[in-house]
């Protein structure tokens, strides 16, 4: 069985987004697994690219910030559908699994028409299928209804103006299509079935897995902390470090109020800078982004992790510290709890509680048993349900009753041509949206293409629509679902007018097996020079982190040097006095 892997990018969350399922489900001699990305960072043979050219990948980032500046509307304007329709790996599979398609910025009706055509799964990696806008609606269930009058518009996807019941409705279409999705967790199967238009569709558990021969417990603690900078003694709190969903307000608030004689240490990834509050109080080394393998050292050499997300579907890292055995700390909502297995496994703290936090912190710093014991609880309950082998085993199981359950649409041709001839263009919610569209060409540079539709704007239109006042939303979406074919074709044009692979000089590469060697020769030297520089950016920062560490407590030994020689003038003074 051919099947084609579709996301956004290759390697960032490998672990879930099909980079690794191509590398453990190619091992098996009946599959043959490729992957599709709009941004490859790997050089992978099984992944490939959606553009030949970066200027394609800039024309997608404009013509998705315009729909979203001008219209207030996402996954609606795109020209990415064709490119995957017409790629011939698209073409030759057969079974299609996507995910993050909100990061793809596929067009959901022209989507929906794909599923159709092709044996499909869906994963469902958060609610944002389920939502008018939102990635993660939290206490909010207005996602049961309709998404009407949404009262947080700035959340991630933000809109300007509230048209978060016309993309609900949009969605809502995909109930039309026959396909599997799959869910990481029991809380999202439950949202999938409180969903009005999901609720009917099948639908798999399949927890993520892990390589728990990489994600362990570390014999070499020590060292690892030598090469981090922290003093060995100290307590380790790790977390990751992150202004809204990951709960970091929380826990600065938390740690604000902790009063223990224990020195302690907050380890932390992802952003920096919002620590500054706890600095005189705790040891902090900040990393930033990491590799897999540079997070798997910071698990190693904690003692407990914190994870009081507002907003997770699943929690890849909630599982990976408890692969390494480490205690959890969760909030009581979301996936986590379920994830975690608390409270018997992970520790449960009441929702957006810091006082409660502050005391389970408290109660795990001071209790080394209760730590190790919670660790290794962890461990065991990853190791029965979080062995990749068993998710990539249950996966395969999926693809097969996917196929047999769709396998019909690989015989029927699917017509999926418009009536766009029918429609008055000349009412003046069409003329709104055809001034509209022009606007989003001049937006992405493109207002000198040919698109035959602009041919009906009346050139005194100067007006452009507002989405929540269409009357016709049929109208509204077949008009653009001709003006992203129309725009597809030039994108194509400009995408193969700059692809090397098409000149003259890159043919005669590929003739010339000296030359080949050479650039290649050329490649591998390059990647090994930015490998070089990599692991001289990893040390100086490591170097720095150990500075920092040291210069905070110099400062503090300072600051209590001046505080006692205020002290001893104060006497003197009094004494003078």
């Amino acid at each position: 069985m051919k099947i084609l892997e579709v996301n956004d990018n290759d390697i960032y969350g490998r672990v879930f987004n099909g980079y690794d399922i191509c590398e453990y489900l190619n091992k098996e001699p009946d599959l043959n697994v490729k992957q599709i990305v709009l941004h490859k960072f790997s050089n992978n043979n099984n992944v490939i690219k959606m553009f030949n050219t970066s200027q394609a990948l800039d024309l997608d980032y404009l013509l998705n910030k315009a729909q979203k500046d001008l219209f207030s509307i996402q996954s609606v304007l795109s020209f990415n559908n064709h490119f995957l329709k017409n790629n011939n790996h698209y073409q030759k599979s057969d079974l299609i699994h996507y995910h993050q398609i909100h990061n793809s910025h596929f067009a959901l009706p022209e989507l929906f028409d794909m599923f159709k055509e092709k044996p499909t799964v869906l994963t469902l990696h958060d609610p944002w299928m389920m939502t008018g806008r939102c990635v993660h609606p939290m206490e909010c269930n207005k996602w049961k209804n309709g998404c009407d009058k949404c009262k947080k518009l700035e959340t991630l996807f933000d809109f300007e103006k509230d048209n978060s019941n016309f993309m609900w409705n949009i969605k809502k279409e995909i109930s039309t299509t026959d396909i599997d999705l799959i869910v990481s967790s029991k809380f999202m199967y439950e949202m999938v079935k409180d969903s009005p238009y999901l609720k009917d569709m099948r639908v798999h558990i399949l927890p993520f897995g892990l390589d728990l021969n990489k994600y362990k417990k570390s014999n070499n603690k020590k060292t690892i902390r030598q090469e981090l900078g922290i003093p060995k003694d100290d307590i380790v709190l790790f977390f990751r470090e992150q202004k809204e969903l990951k709960g970091t307000n929380y826990i600065v608030d938390a740690l604000k109020e902790v009063n223990i004689k224990q020195n302690v240490t907050l380890l932390t990834c992802s952003q920096t800078g919002l620590l500054t509050d706890l600095e005189e109080k705790y040891n902090i080394i900040e990393l930033g982004n990491l590799s897999e393998n540079e997070i798997i050292k910071c698990y190693q050499v904690s003692d407990i992790f914190l994870m009081p997300s507002l907003g997770e579907s699943f929690g890849m890292m909630a599982i990976e510290a408890m692969a390494c055995s480490l205690p959890v700390v969760v909030f009581n909502n979301t996936a986590l709890p379920s994830v975690t297995n608390a409270p018997e496994v992970g520790i449960l703290v009441n929702n957006k509680d810091a006082k409660d936090l502050k005391e389970k912190i408290l109660y795990l710093i001071n209790n080394e048993t209760e730590r190790i014991n919670r660790g290794n609880l962890g461990r065991q309950y990853a190791e029965k349900n979080y062995d990749v082998n068993n998710y990539y085993k249950k996966l395969k199981e999926i693809y097969n009753i996917a196929y047999d359950k769709q396998k019909y649409k690989l015989k029927q041709k699917c017509s999926n041509k418009l009536n766009y001839k029918n429609i008055d263009f000349y009412t003046k919610e069409n003329q709104k949206i055809l001034f509209s569209l022009k606007k989003i060409t001049e937006k992405i540079y493109l207002a000198d293409c040919q698109y035959d539709l602009l041919k009906y704007l009346n050139p005194d239109i100067k007006e452009s629509i507002e989405i929540n006042n269409i009357k016709s939303k049929d109208d509204f979406l077949n008009i653009i679902r001709e003006f992203n074919l129309e725009l597809s074709k030039n994108i194509e044009k400009i995408d193969n007018k700059f692809n090397i692979r098409s000149t003259k000089l890159y043919k005669l590469l590929r003739k010339n097996v000296i030359l080949r060697k050479f650039f290649r020769l050329l490649r591998l030297l390059k990647r090994k020079i930015s490998n070089r520089k990599n692991r001289k950016y990893t040390s100086l920062n490591n170097e720095i982190n150990v500075l920092r560490s040291i210069n905070k407590k110099q400062d503090l030994k300072i600051q209590e040097l001046n505080k006692s020689l205020e002290n001893i003038n104060n006497n003197y003074q009094e004494l003078f006095d």
